[in-house]
């Protein structure tokens, strides 16, 4: 079952009023956001979607996460993730990102050696091919990926 709602409706999460300068947002320029029950798009551990094994340092991972959705990347503006490290062999960062864009200079987030950490990602997909990118700083580490919603053009 998925929840449809406007980022109007729940946007003083995501752009809030600036009260200070006494602006308000119009609706209409909010994204629609569809929010999914969470769908397993990767894991490495078992070989769903992505590579089978951990993915090394300087060897990113590139998904298709698009497709997943049953959309065009050009209907996609945002894809709502969570994103798990599962035991990371050396302390390190994750950085994910558009397929076709340059790598970002910072990270989503930390992990670290033999714990299981996650966060919830934003990220704007390849508009071309539907890909992210997954990058690991450090070491090699298994990725558990499920889409939880999207944000639509």
């Amino acid at each position: 079952m998925a929840i449809v709602a406007s980022l109007a409706a729940i946007g003083a999460l995501f752009w809030p009023s600036d009260t200070t300068n006494n602006i308000e947002y119009p609706p209409d320029a909010y994204p629609l956001v569809i929010l999914k029950t969470p769908v397993r798009a990767i894991d490495t551990r078992e070989g769903v979607t992505g590579p089978l094994g951990p993915v090394l340092a300087g060897q990113p991972m590139t998904v298709d996460l698009v497709s997943k959705l049953e959309k065009r990347p050009e209907e996609v503006a945002t894809l709502i993730l969570n994103v798990t490290v599962v035991m990371p062999n050396a302390a390190g960062v994750t950085v994910v990102y558009a397929g076709d864009a340059p790598k970002p200079l910072t990270a989503n987030f930390q992990q670290q050696r033999g714990e299981i950490t996650s966060n919830l990602v934003f990220v704007t997909p390849s508009q071309t091919a539907g890909t992210v990118v997954f990058e690991n700083s450090n070491g090699a580490a298994n990725y558990v990926v499920d889409i939880i919603g999207y944000a639509i053009r």
